[in-house]
């Protein structure tokens, strides 16, 4: 505890936000290292809360997640259509599922049951600190896939069959290298040579785009709020209506 400085904190968070992690959840975070820290103090083991003071910035109480943030189904399949096929299955679960970078990572071979035809998010969160993939327990769901989603999936598995003999297990995604694909080398080599093949370039598009995107077509074919919620892995309903309420089809 007494290594946990306030620089390593700040730079933790600093790192979490770049992860496209939500500053809602990173003050979770951050609340939970104040709180135990401060129970040090309480109790003599540490003379200072490192974390005392430090916040995040939130975002408005009525920020709402534009329609022009999301991408339409054919800008979707045109992205897909121009990554490098190793990453084709990223996208797809990315947008229609709206699983977060650290789930997709984390996710390996035996959590996509093809019998079943369901996905295990979350069982293993893969988070990235300084360059470095570091793994950590989540909290599990189980999604239920469309065929097409299911016949990509498949596909990636025997696509990256020669990469995961060389990599630490069985990663659903991963580099020829047999590593998996840190979020920067990601985005300068893979994600934005992309964007540009398929005309998409000249706006603001990350990885969190395709979960933004997925609650919107999630709420468009019919689901609600509580579904998308539950399906995005958010804590309550009220986040993400915070999030995606204006989303919501006239009369649905």
């Amino acid at each position: 505890l007494a290594r946990l400085t306030t620089p390593r904190i700040e730079k933790h968070v600093e790192d979490l936000l770049k992860q496209g992690v939500g500053p809602f959840t990173v003050d979770s975070v951050l609340a939970v290292v104040r709180g135990t820290l401060g129970y040090g103090v309480d109790t003599g083991v540490l003379k200072n809360n490192a974390a005392k003071g430090l916040a995040v910035e939130q975002a408005p109480a009525n920020r709402q997640i534009a329609l022009a943030e999301t991408l339409t189904d054919a800008e979707v399949d045109a992205l897909a259509d121009a990554i490098n096929p190793i990453f084709r299955a990223l996208i797809e679960l990315g947008a229609d599922l709206g699983l977060t970078w650290a789930e997709c990572i984390g996710l390996q071979v035996p959590d996509v049951d093809f019998k079943t035809g369901t996905l295990t998010v979350g069982r293993i969160l893969a988070v990235e600190t300084s360059g470095r993939v570091q793994y950590r327990d989540g909290t599990s769901r189980t999604l239920f896939l469309d065929k097409s989603l299911l016949k990509e999936l498949a596909a990636q598995v025997t696509l990256t069959a020669e990469y995961r003999e060389k990599a630490t297990g069985p990663w659903l995604f991963l580099t020829p290298a047999g590593t998996h694909p840190l979020r920067p080398n990601f985005n300068k080599f893979y994600l934005r040579p992309a964007l540009e093949a398929a005309g998409l370039s000249d706006r603001a598009i990350t990885f969190h785009t395709l979960r933004h995107t997925a609650a919107r077509r999630m709420l468009d074919r019919g689901l609600t709020l509580e579904e998308v919620s539950w399906r995005l892995g958010h804590g309550t309903s009220a986040i993400t209506r915070q999030y995606y309420g204006n989303l919501v089809p006239p009369n649905a």
